[in-house]
C-alpha cells in the first residue's frame, strides 16, 4: 500500500504540472512553453545519464 501511494503522488504532481504548464502556455505565449520545455529537456539530460 505504502509504495503503491509514493508512486502515485508524484505522478499525480507530474500530470498536475503539465496540465497546469499547457494551461498557462495557451494564456501566454507557446514559444514561452517551448522555451521551458527545451529547458526542462536539458536539465534532464544533465542529471540522467542518456545515450545522447
Amino acid at each position: 500500500m505504502k509504495y503503491t501511494f509514493f508512486i502515485k503522488l508524484p505522478l499525480s504532481f507530474l500530470i498536475f504540472c503539465f496540465y497546469n504548464i499547457s494551461f498557462i502556455s495557451k494564456l501566454t505565449d507557446i514559444s514561452v512553453f517551448k522555451y521551458i520545455f527545451s529547458f526542462f529537456l536539458k536539465n534532464a539530460s544533465q542529471t540522467f545519464p542518456f545515450s545522447r
